[in-house]
C-alpha cells in the first residue's frame, strides 16, 4: 500500500502528474488508460520509499493537518477574512475570460510587479495528448491561459521545479485535489508555505480526456477534424456563463449550448470526484469561481472570490484598485455553490471505504459530523459508478451513451428556461 499503485488499484487517480514529480528513480510512467493518464510503475527499477504514496492527493487528504475551526470556518467553506463578487476592470482579460479575469488579473500583476518570479499555467486548448501546465513568467502573453479547462491537468513541471528551486517564489493555479497534492509535497520537503501564491478553482467535478474524444466525434462537425475545444466561451453564448465552441481545422467556430458539457459530466467524470469534499479550494490562499449569487452579475461575467490567508489578503489589497468588488455574505455564496449537496459525497466515501476495507480517504476528525449511510445514498452512489463505468469505455459504448444522453438534451434547456422565467418574474 505504500506506493500510487494503490491510486490506480482503487480507481482514485486523478492524473496531476505529482507522484512522477516526485519519484527519485524515475520510474514512473504516465500512460493514458479510461481517459486518464495514470501511473504505471517500473517494479524493477522502484526502492519502495513511498514518496509517491505519501504525496498522492488520489489516496485522500488529512484535513486536521491544516484545518481548524474557528468563528470564521466551517468544514465545506474553510477558513476565510473576505468574501466578494468582483472582476477585473481590464475590458479584454474580463471578455476573454470564463467569468470575472480574477486570476489571470492576479497572476499578471504579481508577475509584472515581481512578486513572484513565475507561474505554472495551461496554455493550450487543444486536447491531443496530456494536458500539462508550463511555466509563464513576467512579460509572457497570458492570453492563451484563460478560461477553464475542466479535464485533469498534469502538475508535474510545477511539482518538479518548486521542489528544485525552494526559494524561487510561484504562482501556483488548480483545483482542490491539486491544491492537496501541493500541501503534502511543501509538508513532505519542509518547503516554505510562503513562497507560493495558490489560486484555488472552485470545483464541482472535472472531465477526462474521453469527454474530448466525444466531441471529436459531435454530428456538429460534420466529419471534419476538431482543432480546439472551449468548454466555456462566452461569445459562443452571448455572454457568461456562455456556451461551449469547437474550432474545425478550417478554423470555423461552431457554437454549442452549454448544456452540450452538462449533459455528459457524469459520465465522463474520474471517480475520485464523487468523494471530494473540497469544492471551494478551501486551502488556497484566494478561491475563484463563477459568481451564482445573483448579485453583481452581468453579461460579461463575474466571479465570487474567497480571501483565506494572510497572504492572499495582502495581495488582494495590493492590487484591489485593478478589480471592481463588492462585499459578499457566506450565506449567500454557500448557497449558490450548492455546498450542502457536498455531503452526498461524504456519504459516497463512506461507502468506498468498506469497499477497499481498512483505509480512510479523507481524515476530518471532528471537523464533519457522522452520517448514516442510507438505502437511498447507495442506489445513487451505484447510479453513478454505472454512469462512469459506461465513460471509460468510451468510444466502444458510444451508441448506447447516446441514448442516456437523450433524457438530458430535453431537460436541461426546460430547467435553464424555467430559470430565466422566475428571473424575469422577480424583476
Amino acid at each position: 500500500m505504500n506506493t500510487v499503485d494503490f491510486t490506480t488499484k482503487n480507481n482514485l487517480c486523478i492524473s496531476c502528474g505529482l507522484c512522477k514529480a516526485v519519484c527519485p528513480k524515475n520510474c514512473i510512467n504516465l500512460n493514458n488508460r479510461y481517459g486518464l493518464f495514470m501511473p504505471f510503475i517500473n517494479k524493477a527499477e522502484c526502492i519502495q520509499c513511498g514518496k509517491c504514496f505519501k504525496i498522492c492527493p488520489g489516496k485522500g487528504f488529512d484535513y486536521t493537518k491544516f484545518l481548524s475551526e474557528n468563528e470564521n470556518c466551517s468544514f465545506l467553506f474553510g477558513n476565510y477574512k473576505k468574501i466578494y463578487t468582483a472582476w477585473t476592470r481590464n475590458y479584454d482579460r474580463r471578455k476573454n475570460s470564463t467569468s470575472g479575469g480574477i486570476a489571470t488579473e492576479l497572476i499578471y500583476q504579481l508577475l509584472e510587479n515581481e512578486d513572484y518570479t513565475s507561474a505554472f499555467l495551461i496554455g493550450t486548448y487543444r486536447y491531443n495528448d496530456k494536458l500539462c501546465t508550463k511555466r509563464y513568467v513576467k512579460g509572457d502573453d497570458l492570453n492563451n491561459t484563460q478560461k477553464s479547462r475542466y479535464l485533469p491537468v498534469s502538475q508535474e513541471e510545477a511539482a518538479s521545479y518548486i521542489i528544485s528551486h525552494r526559494n524561487e517564489k510561484v504562482i501556483l493555479i488548480g483545483t482542490g485535489c491539486f491544491v492537496h497534492g501541493i500541501m503534502n509535497i511543501i509538508e513532505t520537503y519542509q518547503l516554505n508555505r510562503e513562497n507560493y501564491f495558490i489560486i484555488g478553482l472552485f470545483c464541482d467535478k472535472t472531465m477526462t480526456l474521453n469527454a474530448v474524444r466525444y466531441f471529436e466525434h459531435h454530428p456538429s462537425l460534420k466529419g471534419k477534424k476538431m482543432d480546439e475545444l472551449h468548454f466555456r466561451s462566452k461569445e459562443a453564448g452571448n455572454g457568461w456563463p456562455g456556451g461551449l465552441r469547437i474550432k474545425n481545422v478550417l478554423k470555423d467556430n461552431i457554437d454549442l449550448p452549454r448544456t452540450e458539457q452538462m449533459k455528459i459530466k457524469d459520465y465522463f467524470q474520474p471517480e475520485l470526484c464523487l468523494y471530494c469534499l473540497d469544492k471551494l479550494n478551501i486551502f488556497s490562499d484566494i478561491s475563484v469561481g463563477d459568481n451564482y449569487t445573483g448579485q453583481h452579475s452581468d453579461a460579461l461575467g463575474s466571479s465570487s472570490i474567497i480571501v483565506r490567508t494572510n497572504i492572499g489578503e495582502k495581495y488582494w489589497n495590493k492590487y484591489a484598485s485593478c478589480f471592481e468588488y463588492y462585499d459578499c455574505d457566506v450565506t449567500s455564496l454557500a448557497k449558490s455553490q450548492k455546498l450542502k449537496k457536498r455531503y452526498w459525497n461524504y456519504l459516497f466515501e463512506k461507502i468506498k471505504e468498506k469497499q477497499i476495507k481498512g483505509w480512510t480517504i479523507n481524515i476530518m476528525g471532528d471537523l464533519i459530523s457522522d452520517s448514516t449511510v442510507t438505502l437511498k445514498a447507495q442506489i445513487v452512489y451505484n447510479f453513478k459508478l454505472f454512469k462512469i463505468s459506461l465513460g471509460k469505455q468510451y468510444p466502444r459504448k458510444r451508441q448506447f451513451m447516446k441514448l442516456c444522453f437523450i433524457p438530458k438534451s430535453i431537460l436541461l434547456p426546460l430547467k435553464f428556461k424555467m430559470k430565466d422565467i422566475r428571473k424575469r418574474k422577480k424583476r
